[in-house]
């Protein structure tokens, strides 16, 4: 039975039959899969034209079904098979049995970015359209759990499909494939340290490089693309003595990733010396090692100078990135430049809150930037801003506030800045001292913020919060007009 039914495929010249009968259950129950891809591959070179790729006609749609497979078992095989032959088989069959169903939709699971739905969606013909849509989204899962070989299938398939009507997705699906093989060497013979083939790091670059217009693309690539030429250390291309013209035609050098990669690099170079007090703060420092054989070797001087360099260049680049800025604040903190630090740490605030119209979030404003932002206040002698940034920290450093207080030589304006004082028990202490020192005046106006503090705390715990929250951002906006 099998030989025959090869034979009658292989005898008909009617293109209809031949999809009819390659959809046909009998075919899949009676030949095996490799007999299948068999057949059809002898039946694509005796007909060209019957290849994945070829645009469905309108006869399609007439297609008999099969008596004994109705819809819904046909999409069960759909959502199952990773093989691209019966995964178009199927799709022909189901669209043979009705044309009112979009077959894209048939799991929740297939899911295609948002860069590219709006592309495959506005296919005209709806049989390509499904074709198109679950051989990306089937791809893209497969690479996803790691299963490379059937996801390469799948792309290639796709990329055949669409060479034949869309420039835009081809370049979509050659993007596609690009990140495939580079998980592809990730995943494999790169784990063992061999170098991946020269043409991947050509495609990669070449990708970095592009400049076509109206391509959708995902960011992820992008960004996997710069991580892998880190990793296999293609530097002189990735570091800042790149020439000019590849500058020029490369947005993903000194991209972001790139720079603060690099910049992580030095920060670790500069904290080795185990000097916690003047270490500097930055992202992605976890994935260099935690020590270095030869200490004696580094020019601590240098790398100093470089992380201030480097982070000004970047800052030329993005003058909006708070870690760039509180590394910079954290370098001219080390290098004892207080003014020039808290200039940074409040920039770094600023542009992250819209000018302390919002709040800072915790993690630009940690209790370590904001002890080094008192430690900064201190050496200046502006000892009533130490006393507010007391406030600022999760648990208020009530004896760091008192001490400050308690100097004489403080060369900030001091009871000009009471109003920002929300904590009663430092506006008390204020009082105390001033009783202390003869000091009437700044007296009644310690004990007018008490009064005012006094008739906040009858509110609930909201209305506190938003009235310590408004003392913080005039601070901090104060704070940024005197050291900007």
């Amino acid at each position: 039975m099998a030989a025959f039914l090869k034979n009658v495929c292989l005898g008909l010249e009617d293109l209809q039959y031949v999809f009819m009968i390659s959809s046909h259950e009998l075919f899949i129950t009676l030949l095996k899969d490799e007999e299948q891809k068999l057949l059809i591959d002898q039946m694509r070179k005796r007909c060209p034209r019957v290849n994945l790729c070829i645009k469905p006609v309108t006869s399609f749609y007439d297609i008999p079904a099969s008596a004994s497979v109705n819809i819904g078992q046909l999409e069960h095989q759909l959502i199952l098979s990773v093989d691209p032959w019966r995964i178009r088989q199927i799709l022909i069959e189901l669209h043979g049995m009705t044309s009112e169903r979009q077959f894209w939709t048939v799991s929740n699971k297939w899911e295609v970015p948002s860069v590219y739905s709006g592309v495959i969606l506005g296919i005209k013909d709806s049989l390509t359209r499904d074709l198109v849509y679950i051989l990306m989204a089937k791809g893209l899962h497969c690479s996803t759990v790691k299963d490379f070989s059937h996801a390469k299938q799948l792309f290639a398939a796709c990329l055949e499909l669409v060479t034949e009507f869309s420039p835009k997705l081809r370049q979509v699906m050659l993007n596609e494939m690009l990140l495939l093989d580079i998980h592809t060497h990730e995943a494999g013979t790169g784990q063992s340290g061999e170098r991946p083939p020269s043409d991947l790091i050509s495609r990669v670059r070449g990708y970095l490089e592009m400049r076509l217009p109206d391509i959708p693309l995902r960011q992820v690539i992008a960004e996997e693309c710069v991580a892998f030429l880190l990793n296999w250390r293609e530097n002189e291309y990735l570091t800042l003595q790149v020439p000019a013209f590849l500058l020029q035609s490369n947005p993903y050098v000194k991209e972001p990733l790139v720079l603060t990669i690099i910049l992580s690099l030095f920060v670790k170079l500069h904290n080795v010396r185990e000097d916690i007090v003047n270490d500097i703060t930055a992202e992605h420092i976890s994935i260099w090692p935690s020590s270095i054989p030869n200490l004696q070797s580094v020019d601590f001087e240098a790398v100093a100078i470089t992380v201030k360099e480097l982070v000004r260049y970047a800052l030329a680049i993005n003058p909006g990135n708070h870690s760039w800025l509180l590394i910079q604040a954290d370098s001219y903190f080390a290098a004892n430049q207080y003014s020039a630090a808290l200039h940074y740490y409040l920039q770094a605030g600023a542009v992250c809150s819209d000018f302390f119209n919002k709040t800072v979030p915790p993690d630009v404003y940690t209790d370590q930037v904001i002890k080094r932002m008192i430690k900064c206040c201190s050496l200046l002698n502006c000892h009533t801003q130490v006393a507010i940034l007391c406030q600022f920290l999760r648990e208020i450093d009530y004896k760091t506030a008192f001490k400050s207080l308690q100097e004489q030589n403080s060369h900030d304006a001091m009871d000009s800045y009471y109003d920002y004082i929300w904590d009663v028990t430092i506006l008390e202490y204020l009082t105390y001292l001033h009783h202390k020192r003869g000091e009437t005046d700044k007296r009644q106006i310690a004990i007018k913020a008490i009064g005012q503090t006094e008739l906040n705390a009858s509110n609930p715990e909201e209305v506190l919060q938003l009235a310590a929250q408004r003392r913080k951002k005039k601070f901090l906006q104060a704070m940024a007009k005197l050291y900007f």
